[in-house]
């Protein structure tokens, strides 16, 4: 198991409010650029299938998500060849760092 603590954390302070930060979120173009990425490519960089609100939702969380590992290594798996068979949702971050 990964031990996250020791990864640093985002430095904007979080709005108190969960519907608050949602909001924030979907008034974010980052936010839609990355949705519409997402939903152009999926089918070709094999990304596992969320709704715009589980990714959010992921965003959100105190703690890094399955929903953002399998994520984030899908799409390092399309462009790193370095130990590709090790990587993993749960060593990405050890080994390509």
């Amino acid at each position: 198991q990964v031990d996250y603590s020791t990864l640093p954390t985002p430095k904007t302070p979080r709005p108190d409010d969960p519907q608050e930060e949602r909001v924030q979120l979907r008034e974010m173009w980052e936010m839609a650029s990355v949705l519409s990425f997402f939903y152009q490519f999926h089918y070709e960089l094999a990304l596992p299938e969320f709704e715009a609100d589980e990714l959010e939702t992921a965003l959100m969380g105190e703690r890094v998500s399955e929903l953002l590992s399998s994520i984030h290594v899908t799409l390092l798996l399309g462009i790193h060849h370095k130990s590709i068979d090790t990587i993993t949702p749960a060593t990405w971050v050890y080994k390509l760092a």
